[in-house]
């Protein structure tokens, strides 16, 4: 909507163009607007330098795959020069396919809202005899019940991962489906957690620590085959032996860059949310992860002039 307003300002404006397109629309967008990316056209014996958004590429889908491909001004594409009313135009069609698009989305937005509701109702209204059971293990166990709503504290996470609570919750399950991969986890994050303290730790014992995060990982990847890996995942798998052989504890870690680092995730991703392919979301993601490492994470040598 924005580039059609400032297209329709177009012909009221006499400011200077920023780019090579004859309709540069960059001055008329709002400021937080007008950081555009530019491209120099590849049609032969054109050297127009447009930006994107004044050539007609207007979602981050269509600028990423005219990045990959070859892209061209919009005079070289369309064999003329457009008038501006041929312009807002243009936009109109691309408002109109987000607008089809925005629909299919609230539909099937709506499904799973309507499958979440019934799955709320299960987990909250359910009074059948297992829930009755899984309620009263961890009840004895000074656990709130409602798990599902991700409220225990630490003290109730350190009770639940007790090897006898463990198994007397597996036993709650076990007519229900095969629930030793599921016993094997919890052990596994019941071991771990007795580990995370400040003390000093021997060769031999980070050794420990390392086979049982190999198992972690393995039993995680079969009881969820489909889980994302998210950033505290990946540091204590890929970074926290590491960590620990460096400094001989892990007491010595915080949880702070990691808690920041999801909040920039969390942003970062909701700016690329309107991508519907998964596969081009993450790209996207990865090099903007990318440019902040290369412009930020310079290590020991950030005052190296080399």
């Amino acid at each position: 909507m924005v580039v059609k307003e400032a297209y329709e300002k177009r012909e009221r404006s006499s400011r200077i163009q920023k780019c090579s397109s004859p309709q540069c629309c960059i001055n008329r967008l709002p400021k937080k607007f007008q950081d555009q990316d530019i491209f120099f056209c590849s049609r032969p014996g054109c050297s127009s330098a447009c930006h994107f958004v004044c050539s007609g590429y207007y979602t981050i889908e269509q600028r990423h795959n005219a990045s990959q491909a070859s892209p061209e001004c919009l005079p070289c594409r369309e064999g003329e020069i457009m008038t501006v009313d041929d312009l807002v135009a243009h936009v109109d069609e691309a408002i109109e396919d987000i607008r089809i698009r925005l629909k299919e989305e609230e539909e099937s937005l709506n499904e799973l809202s309507t499958e979440k509701k019934e799955l709320d109702d299960i987990l909250q209204l359910s009074k059948g005899a297992t829930k009755k059971r899984m309620e009263a293990v961890m009840a004895k166990n000074g656990c709130d019940p409602r798990v599902y709503y991700q409220a225990l504290n630490g003290n109730q996470v350190r009770n639940l991962f007790r090897p006898a609570t463990i198994e007397e919750l597996i036993d709650v399950f076990k007519d229900h489906f095969d629930v030793e991969n599921l016993r094997l986890l919890m052990l596994d994050f019941g071991k771990l957690m007795s580990w995370s303290r400040s003390a000093i730790l021997s060769v031999a014992e980070i050794e420990e620590i390392s086979i049982l995060l190999q198992s972690l990982k393995r039993n995680l990847r079969l009881v969820h085959p489909d889980l994302g890996v998210i950033p505290k995942l990946h540091i204590m798998f890929a970074h926290l032996v590491t960590f620990m052989k460096r400094h001989k504890t892990w007491g010595k870690s915080s949880e702070q860059g990691i808690e920041g680092f999801n909040a920039l995730f969390n942003k970062v991703e909701r700016r690329y949310s309107t991508v519907k392919n998964l596969e081009l979301r993450t790209i996207l993601m990865r090099q903007y992860f990318g440019n902040l490492n290369y412009l930020f994470d310079c290590g020991e040598n950030w005052d190296n002039d080399d």
